[in-house]
């Protein structure tokens, strides 16, 4: 595929399938890896990620860089967040693991990014394989926290327990995205919103929507580091001003930080 029109439909017809991966470009030094959230049914970041690719203008890019990687798009049609069977990779998180490193041989460089359950899968593969960068956006840091704490009716309730249910093994062991976190990778969470603060890492308050009822994305996290090593890198990007008094260790943060400039810098060849 050699322009964006092509790649674009190439995508948008393996979206109609079942397949659970789709991959555009071969050769580059990069690869950006997206994982999709939980309320996209397809392929997430699909139109900016592949303008980024054929250097296409957009709104949300600097045009003025060069872009050059492949894209390797990734979802999960069952919702059990990443853990279990991904058609076309896998039967469960071990496949999605060797699936994942059998295509890095193939790179110098990686970066994966994600939002949600997306921006978890990120940082849960991203750290197991090793991965160079992540970029993670409303972080979902610790899956049984937040089915503990969720409004009961909440959809994400239902998911999280069908994923804690079916694939027991892995929600075990990587419900913590914290105990998983590596030297080898530079971490990169954007923030959206002032209303999601822990007092520790896996602390977080549930935001009320105006009829006070539980926001179902309330369990969206944010990271605090002061139980993590220093040799940990984390930067965090905040999309809104404010928060004095609040102090992240070995965080490095940056107000009013556009959410759709964390792809823009993901994809920059500076961050290689």
């Amino acid at each position: 595929m050699n322009d964006y029109t092509t790649a674009v439909n190439y995508v948008q017809k393996q979206e109609a399938t079942n397949i659970s991966y789709v991959r555009v470009g071969k050769g580059a030094e990069k690869l950006l890896v997206c994982f999709a959230s939980a309320e996209h049914y397809g392929f997430s970041y699909k139109t900016i990620a592949l303008k980024g690719k054929y250097n296409i203008n957009d709104w949300r890019l600097d045009n003025t860089v060069k872009r050059d990687y492949d894209v390797l798009f990734i979802r999960d049609i069952n919702r059990y967040f990443f853990l279990g069977h991904l058609t076309g990779i896998g039967e469960n998180l071990e496949d999605t693991v060797c699936f994942l490193n059998n295509i890095k041989k193939h790179y110098k460089h990686i970066v994966c990014i994600g939002s949600s359950s997306g921006a978890y899968s990120s940082l849960l593969y991203g750290s197991l394989c090793k991965f160079n960068k992540i970029f993670a956006s409303e972080v979902l840091t610790n899956l049984e926290f937040s089915l503990t704490n969720l409004n009961k009716s909440s959809k994400w309730v239902e998911r999280l327990q069908r994923t804690k249910n079916k694939y027991s093994k892995w929600y075990n062991e990587f419900y913590d995205i914290s105990n998983i976190l590596t030297t080898f990778s530079d971490y990169h969470l954007v923030q959206v919103s002032n209303t999601y603060i822990g007092s520790r890492w896996q602390d977080m308050i549930l935001q009320q929507d105006p009829s006070g009822e539980m926001n179902d994305y309330a369990f969206h996290c944010e990271f605090h580091t002061n139980n993590l090593s220093d040799n940990i890198k984390i930067n965090l990007y905040r999309c809104d001003p404010g928060m004095e008094g609040i102090t992240f260790n070995n965080v490095q943060r940056f107000d009013n930080f556009n959410y759709w400039k964390a792809f823009d810098l993901a994809t920059r060849p500076s961050m290689s």
